[in-house]
């Protein structure tokens, strides 16, 4: 099944895209000497749109994510299936929530600018 439509997103670089091959190779190279431990919480990846908890898969995900595109609706439809429905979006500004609530209204999105605002949000 194809797309069925497109969203263009207005942004300052061409992320997720084969133009990011040079910084690819950088991201390569710092990866080359990190751990990256197994997960105990699923982590779903933008580039397959799937949880995945193994460390070793997930240090070749963050080195692809920088040249393939974002499947948001899968990830979020996904994590909604997955039975996740309340979500933070770490940064300035509220675009990825906007995004949240076009896939689903009913999916609950904090917002958190700061480190402090980041620590209220801890168990």
């Amino acid at each position: 099944m194809g797309s069925r439509k497109a969203v263009e997103l207005v942004v300052s670089g061409a992320f997720h895209s084969p133009l990011m091959k040079d910084a690819q190779d950088g991201l390569a190279e710092a990866l080359k000497n990190t751990i990256i431990k197994n997960a105990d919480v699923p982590l779903y990846t933008n580039v397959t749109a799937k949880p995945e908890t193994d460390g070793n898969i997930i240090k070749e995900l963050l080195l692809e994510q920088l040249t393939k595109p974002v499947l948001w609706q899968d990830l979020i439809t996904k994590m909604i299936d997955g039975g996740y429905s309340n979500f933070i979006e770490v940064g300035p500004g509220k675009v990825l929530k906007g995004l949240l609530k076009r896939i689903d209204r009913g999916a609950n999105c904090n917002l958190c600018g700061t480190v402090e605002q980041l620590e209220t949000f801890k168990e």
